[in-house]
């Protein structure tokens, strides 16, 4: 299992970033590893609904499926991709603070089955892709 967490402030309303990131459809906007997010199904910013995201690797592309398992609006919104080779619990939280709010994504790669074995490299691999959507997560939440 590969966990990476990050926290970052924003200096815009709780509200209004929260009901950003939950429209997962965001993410390829400020995560610089994905290339393509759609809506696939469901009602934006429900239980339900479903997202496609096409991963930027320097190989074939690789598709994950996302669901809101649950949302707390305007707090908490947890997603659950899965593809082939793994299952992904994302979990982003917004907190509101004095001058805006303070978001935390929490990323959770579980691989599967004999894949398992690879859980140390994607451990570092997911710290190095976390800090670069840190980065881009800053900058999408403060513009």
């Amino acid at each position: 299992m590969a966990r990476y967490v990050g926290t970052v402030t924003s200096n815009r309303p709780a509200r209004e970033v929260f009901e950003d990131l939950a429209d997962f459809r965001s993410v390829a906007e400020w995560d610089p590893g994905v290339a393509s997010c759609e809506h696939t199904g469901g009602t934006i910013g429900e239980a339900g609904c479903r997202f496609r995201v096409i991963q930027d690797t320097t190989g074939p592309d690789v598709r994950i499926d996302y669901v809101i398992e649950r949302i707390s609006h305007p707090h908490r919104v947890t997603l659950r991709g899965t593809n082939a080779w793994l299952v992904s619990i994302d979990v982003i939280t917004v907190e509101p603070r004095p001058g805006g709010c303070e978001v935390t994504y929490d990323a959770t790669i579980l691989l599967k089955g004999p894949l398992r074995l690879l859980d140390p490299l994607m451990t570092l691999g997911l710290k190095r892709i976390g800090a670069k959507a840190k980065v881009g997560l800053t900058a999408h939440v403060n513009r």
